[in-house]
């Protein structure tokens, strides 16, 4: 199967340009957490996460370098990886892991535009942190996974139908680059 190549949108061109002169690529990272008041199962959240990625296809995109300029295309499916937890006793040590895990930029090139871990804040609530990639996904477009994610994880707690899945970003790169050709 021939994947189809998209074009940078004008969002990810400005990410691009940030990227492309600044001194470390992890400029591109978001890191946002996720807290759920009752806490949560891990391995419900787990298949909450997965579908998150089954039904947001941004985060199956995978980043290709064709000559000078930089492609994407959207897999089919992707599996979530590996989610580590980690539990924090002091503050302190809280913040120094969240400045080593958000340090490592995420390689777009072999799909990684996504990484969770699961965590207990030193007042005992549970939380999962994302990095993400500003590629994939702006303030709003989180926005958008953290009410899909906690609807998604709500639907599989109470054995109810999932809702409607959030808009194509396919669909939203493919208009836009409609645009900028006219």
């Amino acid at each position: 199967m021939e994947k189809k190549l998209y074009a940078f949108n004008y969002s990810q061109d400005i990410i691009h340009l940030q990227t492309k002169y600044a001194l470390f690529k992890r400029v591109a990272n978001i890191l946002f957490s996720v807290t759920f008041d009752e806490g949560f199962d891990e391995g419900r959240m787990l298949e909450a996460l997965q579908l998150l990625i089954d039904r947001n296809d941004c985060l199956r995109l995978t980043f290709v370098k064709e000559g000078k300029e930089m492609s994407q295309f959207f897999e089919p499916s992707r599996k979530l990886g590996k989610v580590s937890s980690v539990r924090f006793e002091t503050t302190a040590q809280m913040e120094a892991w969240v400045r080593r895990f958000r340090r490592k930029g995420l390689d777009m090139t072999k799909g990684q535009t996504f990484k969770a871990v699961f965590a207990v804040n030193p007042s005992g609530e549970q939380l999962v942190f994302i990095k993400i990639s500003h590629y994939v996904a702006d303030t709003y477009g989180i926005g958008v996974l953290v009410t899909d994610l906690s609807a998604i994880y709500t639907a599989l707690s109470n054995g109810s139908a999932l809702p409607p899945a959030p808009g194509s970003f396919e669909e939203v790169i493919r208009k836009d680059n409609e645009y900028r050709a006219n």
